[in-house]
């Protein structure tokens, strides 16, 4: 019995010792396995820098460092078994040297290359060639931008150049069309100072302004320049210069006005017939008051005259009127509503034709006091002002209360709305 104890506690004994033993020589192979480790990744480090092997050699030996590292790593994980966990580690290490020895060999051999220069020179061509090859795809992606660029630059400059050169074409023809429009007034202004005389009338016709301030500008001018326009046979050449002076005297959208509802047409007289027994107008001025045949009582009697005409014989006075209340006799205010006058493209119909009604009639071409009766009654800023009194749209504005009221005095006659 007490031999068996002995002997156990032996062996007992003894595998402790061994036990002993093994965890010593575990802990050796454990610091030689971390060593091997610490060498592997060194190796590694070293590879990473290394300048003289081509991709595949470095991609080859990372490969078989990191199968190293797979080794070591499991070799730790092994049997749990001492013995064969010994045994394990130290065929391991002993495999994990070799690879370490063949891969120092093969970093030595590769850092030799470093003395060749054919080596080199090839390593150098296949860095420049892959530069070259990274650096013309980068020039040709820049030339690409580039030409984009400046495409984009050109067309934006010829964009701008092109809106320019129009802008300066369009200034510059209506700098012609003024030139044209103003180069007679300027000379004729020239001359008026020369002479001594004040400054021409310009009639545009625009919306601002007003056909009264021209017609008394003009007026002055006439007088001014001692143009005899009063009424009478005998002033008919005055009155053709002046009617001459007035046309010229018509800019813009005015003249444009004349040349295409006034110009070459004839006057006629609505509510005169043409049996009124004398050549022309001046005559029919000159018709005396009565009831006889060939006086204006006499006539409306008889049915020659019709509308506004019969109508203010009738108001005034079938012995009283004249026929200078028909025409009121007068350049520079002359009435022509009542003789109800208009311009037309008919042929001229003369007063002493003997038709009778409903024939009218139609005096040749248009004479200056007809010319501004159109001019203050049926302009077109005029007609539009009249159709502004008609639906109730004119509005007082900057105007003063004197103004305002002259304004509306003057559409309301021009409407026919006021007595006066």
């Amino acid at each position: 019995m007490y031999f068996g104890k002995v002997l156990f506690v032996c062996e007992l004994q003894t595998e402790v010792d061994s036990n002993h033993q093994n965890e010593r020589q575990i802990r050796e192979l454990e610091q030689e396995y971390s060593r091997c480790e610490q060498e592997v990744q060194n190796l590694n480090r070293e590879i990473e820098r290394f300048e003289h092997a081509s991709e595949e050699e470095i991609a080859e030996l990372k490969f078989e460092i990191f199968n190293l590292k797979n080794q070591l790593y499991q070799a730790r994980k092994d049997d749990r078994d001492k013995e064969k966990y010994i045994s394990s580690l130290e065929a391991r290490l002993i495999e994990s040297e070799e690879q370490v020895e063949k891969l120092r060999y093969q970093i030595k051999t590769i850092s030799s290359r470093k003395n060749s220069p054919e080596q080199e020179a090839e390593r150098d061509n296949e860095i420049i060639r892959r530069q070259l090859a990274e650096g013309g795809m980068d020039t040709v992606v820049g030339d690409l931008e580039n030409e984009r660029n400046e495409k984009k630059r050109w067309y934006f400059s010829y964009r701008d150049k092109d809106r320019r050169v129009r802008k300066l074409l369009q200034e510059q023809f209506a700098l012609q069309l003024l030139y044209r429009q103003n180069a007679h007034h300027l000379q004729r202004c020239r001359a008026d100072r020369g002479n001594g005389r004040i400054q021409t009338p310009i009639f545009y016709g625009r919306p601002e302004e007003d056909p009264e301030d021209f017609f008394r500008d003009f007026q002055r001018y006439v007088v001014a320049s001692r143009i005899n326009v009063a009424p009478g046979a005998g002033q008919a050449p005055g009155r053709a210069e002046a009617l001459g002076l007035l046309i010229s005297y018509l800019e813009g959208p005015a003249k444009q006005w004349y040349e295409t509802r006034i110009k070459g047409k004839n006057w006629r007289c609505n509510n005169l017939s043409d049996n009124l027994g004398v050549a022309d107008l001046n005559a029919v001025r000159g018709i005396g008051a009565g009831n006889n045949a060939n006086q204006s009582g006499g006539l409306n009697t008889a049915g020659e005259f019709q509308g506004k005409t019969a109508t203010e014989i009738g108001r005034i006075g079938a012995g009283v009127a004249t026929s200078a209340d028909i025409i009121p006799n007068g350049t520079w205010d002359e009435d022509w509503s009542i003789a109800g006058g208009e311009p037309v493209d008919n042929a001229p119909v003369a007063p002493n034709t003997g038709g009778g009604l409903p024939a009218v009639t139609i005096a040749p071409g248009i004479k200056l006091g007809q010319l501004l009766y159109l001019l203050r009654t049926a302009y077109t800023t005029v007609e539009h002002l009249k159709q502004m009194a008609v639906f109730g749209q004119l509005m007082q504005g900057d105007m003063s209360v004197e103004q305002f009221s002259a304004q509306i005095k003057k559409v309301g006659k021009l409407t026919e709305m006021t007595p006066e």
